[in-house]
């Protein structure tokens, strides 16, 4: 009885350290993205570290299968808590597109009110004259431009780009990372803002 409830305790541990690392390592890879130069290769360490004890005790234990499950089932484990944390921290920016055939001027009214910068243009699609809607910002906000635009033009057509850099324009005061926080821009200087490379995503409707 002994001998099970240390096995089952080493594999638990096991299973643990492993979903512990692959957890972090997904955050390391969002900060290093982010230039997060002091907490990445922080977790980076206490990552490798969590990995070094589980994988110690996987090679001592190499003939029982139990501990390569749970080793398998932490790595499973630790990409679905990764994406978890991920939207949970939302780090960044990004761009919303917004395309209507309606007059925008309350919907731009409404993105002013609420603290986001927006631009205006005029477009033309198959279906005749468009006006195009530009605003940047934080990841954290979405739920909320999202209740925006549904609330004032149901009927629009919108996308999201996360961004990799912004330079100069309006950007709300809002965090980059908890810890650092955005910095201070004038809303009469012009923007340049870099998209990532990732395709462009329709927004989600959020309950």
């Amino acid at each position: 009885m002994e001998s099970w409830l240390n096995t089952f305790a080493l594999a638990l541990g096991i299973f643990i350290a492993e979903t512990c690392v692959v957890t972090l390592s997904t955050v390391r890879t969002i900060l290093i993205s982010r230039h997060q130069r002091l907490l990445a290769p922080l977790l980076g360490v206490v990552e490798i570290t969590l990995w070094l004890l589980a994988i110690t005790q996987v090679m001592r234990n190499i003939s029982s299968p139990i501990y390569f499950a749970a080793f398998v089932a932490g790595f499973g484990m630790g990409n679905y808590l990764g994406v978890c944390v991920e939207d949970r921290m939302a780090l960044g920016y990004a761009v919303v597109q917004v395309i209507t055939r309606k007059d925008p001027i309350i919907l731009v009214r409404a993105f002013r009110e609420s603290g986001f910068g927006i631009t205006r243009l005029d477009g033309h699609g198959v279906m005749g004259p468009v006006h195009l809607l530009f605003s940047v910002v934080p990841r954290a906000k979405l739920p909320q431009v999202n209740r925006l635009i549904e609330t004032h033009d149901p009927e629009a057509f919108y996308t999201v780009d996360e961004l990799r850099r912004i330079r100069r324009g309006f950007v709300p005061q809002a965090m980059v990372f908890p810890f650092w926080p955005a910095r201070k821009s004038s809303p009469t200087c012009s923007a340049t803002v870099l998209p990532s490379e990732q395709p462009a995503e329709v927004l989600k409707k959020i309950s």
